[in-house]
């Protein structure tokens, strides 16, 4: 069986690949705080009320700050739980996840953590630690002329970006090529906005490109969210041929039968969402400078689960 390729990327609104090996099948927009529970139904393969889970960061049990949800949120198991020998890199919820090889995003996240040091729940299996912190790219490591090169100035912010996604990058080929895996799910972020935009599309170019090339006969599908103010509009680009999938759901039903599974789930009692509204109310109150998302959230959590998950 050929390597599925799943790769999500999050890109400022004004860098977008233009990879000319994907022909575009599909496009839909989703409200931008739904962004997080589309993505949760695209990696479970089930709708919200199934999966349970409408954004990756939670608060702390205090209420004080946010941190990223850990795999016990999602209440289906994750695609890469599923598919025997699958990779998981970057994805939300994959903290605590147990599978062929999971590296979460904070593996990544630069804290002065020495390369080989233990890092709980970052990486799993433990043995893959060492030999992928060597990996790593420090933000200091990238110098000004490099920055210009992928189009961005040097600030602080730019070198943090970049150094992660060029880590997750070389993460990923690296299992990529040795693992062979059946599944491979991959996320990306770049979350500071570049001063060349140009740029910035050409090295995404290449990286996509490299995945292409290291898996011959590999189909890769690309799901592109493109932040904007009000809208993440998502974009889905297929190197398969066939009909275009329009949500994030049926994209991640698809890969599912692909591997023979058929989630399904019950739907979730009113007391997970009683319990998730709580969670994100007292938030609110502890964290006044983002009172505003998080009681859209806990109110989001209490509505009709008509308006929160994707139609099924």
């Amino acid at each position: 069986m050929s390597t599925r390729l799943l790769l999500i990327l999050d890109l400022p609104a004004e860098v977008i690949p233009t990879t000319g090996a994907l022909q575009p099948r599909g496009a839909w927009q989703e409200p931008s705080a739904l962004a997080d529970a589309m993505l949760a139904s695209l990696l479970t393969a089930t709708a919200t009320d199934r999966h349970g889970a409408i954004n990756s960061m939670e608060p702390t049990p205090d209420g004080q700050a946010l941190r990223p949800a850990p795999r016990h949120r999602l209440l289906q198991p994750p695609l890469w739980e599923s598919v025997a020998g699958a990779i998981a890199v970057g994805l939300p919820w994959s903290r605590g996840s147990r599978g062929a090889c999971v590296v979460t995003p904070e593996f990544v996240q630069c804290d002065g953590t020495a390369p080989g040091a233990p890092l709980p729940d970052r990486v799993w299996p433990d043995h893959w630690c060492r030999p992928l912190a060597a990996l790593r790219l420090q933000p200091d490591e990238l110098d000004p002329a490099a920055l210009a090169g992928l189009g961005y100035a040097a600030t602080p912010q730019a070198h943090a970006a970049l150094a992660a996604l060029i880590s997750l990058h070389a993460i990923a080929t690296a299992l990529l090529e040795q693992q062979r895996p059946p599944l491979l799910i991959a996320r990306f972020q770049l979350t500071a906005a570049p001063t060349q935009p140009a740029a910035t599309a050409r090295f995404l170019d290449a990286m996509l490109a490299r995945y292409l090339a290291l898996q011959a006969g590999a189909s890769l599908q690309l799901l592109m969210r493109r932040h904007g103010r009000d809208t993440v509009d998502c974009s889905v680009h297929d190197s398969m041929p066939g009909a275009a999938l329009d949500s994030a759901l049926a994209l991640g039903r698809e890969l599912a039968a692909h591997f023979g599974l058929h989630p399904a789930g019950a739907v979730l009692p009113a007391r997970h969402w009683d319990t998730v509204h709580a969670r994100y109310q007292t938030a609110a109150r502890g964290m006044p400078g983002m009172a505003g998302d998080l009681a859209a959230l806990a109110a989001r959590a209490q509505a009709a689960l008509t308006a929160l998950a994707p139609d099924r």
